[in-house]
């Protein structure tokens, strides 16, 4: 069982860190991220907990195989995404790859960032005027937060401008902090206040805590500190937000431990065994791709993937009653129920191919700014674009319409772009043509004049 372990623990190490070993500057505020994702999520379930101890032997045999596989494929992808992003020109005026210590391009920063930053607030208000409770405060806050039972009438009514507010609230916030630390105005620090509170109102804590970490992480790297800590700090972090979910979400009658809780909040790996053997409990029928689609509908699909995944993990036909927001699953795994083990050849290669062009690029754009003054604000931007970029196209395996909106907010926040409207000039009227009265006079022979010699 240690060999599985070991095996399923490397190929999610290059899964979720690989791109690390082509950016291995302090400066990589995504890789200190998804280290300190990797440790607490993936690497002290695995190893420290029976977390597939419990799960069918063959199953096991099989994700390990998957995701073996997958990130043979992904660092494939990885490699070759990194050659291309590391010579490709830069065509577009960005803001995060030049200093923002002042300027007409930190004044641009600063007007779009608060625009985003207020309309995240007035969405949050409307979103939670339409739920008519606050998750937090709710009697029943898992059901609350998730919108099913007596919640979902009102959640079914508010989803739309209540996911599209905390998408945006939690891109921006980041951007928000850094903004105030950069210029110091009282309103940023407002706004910023505003937009955590909101958040932490959801109960979602991804959505709450990422902000911050990205800001921290960035303001860790300005100051130049050692690599390891942030990315301890980052794992601590996470952890932390386990403890927060069981505090917020206890279990009747049950005793965790510290470790037991954290594989409980995050059972990212017990999930992907389960939908393995979910999936071929139900006869194995590859998806071929419909689940992406779906995703990207703005209306409920039957192969919604969200849905899908529940009901494949559970053995449900009905999932409208679980307190869950979906489950976390790999590029492999997805690439697995779409299309076999070539879906996860090629789900995985692509997804590499996207992170490794990111990779390239970003350090190749954050090279020129690293010791600039402020550069956590150049480093949150960068954080921003790239989510609602590349690593919008790095996910298109589990591609939504609220992650879609991450795009807009990139547009806006990374690139320097303006449209004015001006009417058109007014047309000259042509001069009034003399009438001729005569022939016309032929001009005067010049006289040639010798010049005076040198």
């Amino acid at each position: 069982m240690w060999a599985l372990k070991l095996q399923i623990g490397l190929a999610l190490l290059v899964l979720a860190c690989g791109q690390i070993a082509f950016w291995r500057r302090r400066d990589n505020v995504l890789g200190y991220l998804a280290g300190g994702a990797f440790v607490s999520t993936l690497a002290v379930p695995l190893l420290l907990t029976g977390t597939i101890s419990g799960n069918e032997p063959r199953y096991v045999r099989l994700y390990a195989t998957v995701l073996s596989v997958g990130a043979l494929a992904y660092l494939a992808g990885l490699v070759l995404g990194h050659h291309l992003g590391s010579r490709a020109p830069n065509k577009v005026p960005l803001t995060f790859d030049r200093p923002l210590g002042g300027g007409a391009i930190l004044a641009f920063v600063e007007r779009r960032a608060r625009l985003l930053a207020a309309i995240g607030v007035g969405a949050l208000v409307a979103g939670y005027l339409l739920l008519g409770y606050v998750p937090l405060t709710a009697a029943d806050r898992s059901s609350a937060k998730y919108g099913i039972g007596a919640y979902q009438d009102a959640y079914v009514r508010a989803a739309p401008v209540y996911l599209f507010a905390l998408a945006l609230s939690s891109t921006v916030l980041p951007v928000m902090l850094a903004l105030y630390r950069t210029r110091r105005r009282p309103v940023d620090l407002v706004l910023a206040g505003m937009l955590g509170v909101g958040l932490l109102l959801s109960l979602s804590r991804d959505l709450a805590f990422t902000g911050p970490l990205i800001f921290v992480a960035a303001i860790a790297v300005e100051r130049r500190v050692r690599p390891v800590l942030i990315v301890a700090a980052a794992a601590f972090v996470y952890i932390g937000g386990a403890v927060f979910n069981g505090v917020l979400f206890p279990t009747p009658g049950a005793t965790h431990s510290a470790v037991d809780q954290i594989a409980l909040s995050a059972p990212d790996v017990s999930d992907g065994i389960a939908f393995l053997d979910g999936f071929h409990s139900r006869g194995g029928e590859h998806t071929k791709g419909r689940t992406i689609l779906a995703g990207l509908s703005p209306t409920a699909q039957e192969w919604d993937p969200s849905d899908y995944a529940l009901r494949t993990r559970t053995g449900l036909d009905d999932v409208s009653l679980l307190a869950a927001g979906g489950i976390r699953l790999p590029a492999p795994i997805w690439g697995y129920a779409s299309f076999g083990m070539a879906g996860v050849v090629w789900f995985c290669a692509l997804s590499g191919a996207f992170v490794g062009w990111a990779t390239g690029k970003w350090k190749r754009l954050l090279g020129s700014v690293r010791s600039a003054p402020n550069v956590a604000l150049n480093l949150t931007i960068a954080v921003a674009v790239y989510e609602g970029t590349f690593g919008l196209l790095a996910a298109f395996y589990e591609a939504s319409t609220g992650k879609v909106l991450t795009f807009v907010v990139a547009l806006l926040l990374g690139v320097r772009l303006s449209v004015r409207l001006a009417s058109p000039p007014a047309p000259v009227p042509p001069a009034p043509r003399r009438r001729a009265t005569g022939p016309t006079p032929r001009p005067a022979a010049r006289r040639l004049v010798p010049m005076p010699p040198r």
